[in-house]
């Protein structure tokens, strides 16, 4: 799931990635001449266990799904399919007579349906898009900010005036190879002394946040030797009466050398 949320919450200006689930050729080969040249990378799955096969072995930003697949019918294959890409789209392929199946898999967390036969370029492009979208912002009214940035695909701390770890993400503890609670009260700069201590200063100092490209630091997660090259940014926290109460700080990792 911490990566499917990741996936969910990151930039979408690259291709969307759309798994087709349908045994059907025909409906796959027309899914993809009405999703050519547009902003979609499409994948096939013709049968469940293809699918979920894919599913471990790959991110996707949307899912398209036939009930009716050769191992699995109804609304069970919708209910495996969500327990494993939740929560990522899912929008339901359906024909004219599956009304109550439909309404169903909208009720256990279908994004949207669609039906075979009657689906335009158009449609089913603004199907794919919208129903990313009304996930995202399921999650962000159903989640609070922090838990998103929990799992966002950048390490993030939060840290006191004297630079000391007050929380910290998912990706910053993994890249440290410490435990989140095990982080919390060390000064951040006595934990990775590669990280320029003029740059805090000049974000705590101005109440500016500051930034460095392409810094070369070396990372526990890589092993002993490599070095990695970051983006670095770190915004100052500011209180309602312009005092400085810590600072927020975002590494972004950017290549291994």
């Amino acid at each position: 799931m911490h990566d499917n949320l990741a996936r969910l919450t990151e930039n979408t200006s690259r291709l969307i990635k759309v798994l087709l689930i349908e045994d059907s050729k025909e409906d796959y080969l027309l899914t993809q001449r009405q999703l050519a040249g547009k902003r979609f990378d499409l994948v096939w799955a013709e049968s469940l266990t293809e699918a979920l096969q894919y599913l471990k072995e790959n991110q996707f930003d949307v899912i398209l799904l036939d009930l009716a697949l050769p191992d699995n019918i109804g609304l069970s294959t919708f209910d495996t399919v969500y327990a494993q890409v939740n929560p990522i789209p899912i929008i339901v392929l359906c024909g004219l007579d599956n009304d109550l199946v439909v309404s169903s898999a909208l009720q256990r967390g279908a994004q949207d349906y669609l039906v075979k036969g009657k689906t335009t370029p158009a449609l089913l492009e603004r199907a794919l898009t919208y129903a990313i979208d009304r996930k995202r912002m399921d999650w962000a009214q159903h989640y609070p900010i922090h838990q998103i940035l929990k799992y966002a695909p950048l390490a993030i701390a939060m840290l006191d005036k004297d630079l000391a770890i007050v929380e910290t993400n998912l990706d910053f503890s993994k890249h440290m190879r410490i435990a989140t609670e095990s982080l919390v009260g060390n000064n951040i700069l006595s934990l990775l002394p590669d990280l320029p201590k003029h740059l805090f200063e000049q974000a705590l100092q101005n109440k500016t946040p500051s930034l460095l490209e392409h810094h070369s630091m070396k990372s526990q997660l890589q092993g002993e030797g490599t070095k990695l090259y970051w983006d670095l940014a770190i915004w100052p926290i500011i209180d309602q009466h312009e005092g400085i109460t810590g600072a927020i700080f975002l590494a972004k990792q950017m290549t291994v050398v």
